[in-house]
């Protein structure tokens, strides 16, 4: 089944360590499925104790057609800056499950727009996720 995930990035993080994790909530309410990522990893040493920090943050909106997806867009090219709009990015998603969903966008985001290496790329049996290409 396609869906559609709006990843808008409002704080790319700068340093993930290979070991981070990101971790996505879900907010949504009766009307829209609406999420937000971030990484959490921890850091320091023994001597200093360890510190959990938290970077990047991810606002993602959860659509099910093409047609609400274009909506949307159209609807965000009106109200945001051209700066802001331009950190919209829509994806293209396939499976079941709505979190993993979001986070395999998450990740397609990082490593196709924001040039990200060595991490992981969502590559999940029966999810896959792929930038959605068409202009607004």
């Amino acid at each position: 089944m396609k869906r559609f995930v709006i990843v808008y990035t409002t704080e790319v993080p700068e340093n993930i360590p290979p070991y981070a994790k990101l971790r996505v909530s879900d907010l949504s309410s009766h009307t829209k499925d609406l999420f937000v990522g971030h990484f959490e990893f921890k850091e320091g040493s023994l001597n200093e104790g360890s510190k959990k920090v938290i970077d990047g943050h991810f606002n993602c909106q959860f659509l099910s057609s093409e047609e609400n997806l274009i909506k949307e867009m159209q609807r965000r090219k009106k109200v945001y800056s051209k700066k802001d709009f331009n950190c919209c990015h829509p994806v293209l998603v396939k499976g079941i499950m709505k979190n993993i969903l979001v986070e395999i966008a998450i990740r397609k985001v990082l490593i196709e727009k924001y040039n990200f290496k060595g991490l992981f790329d969502g590559a999940v049996p029966f999810f896959s996720a792929y930038m959605y290409e068409k202009e607004f």
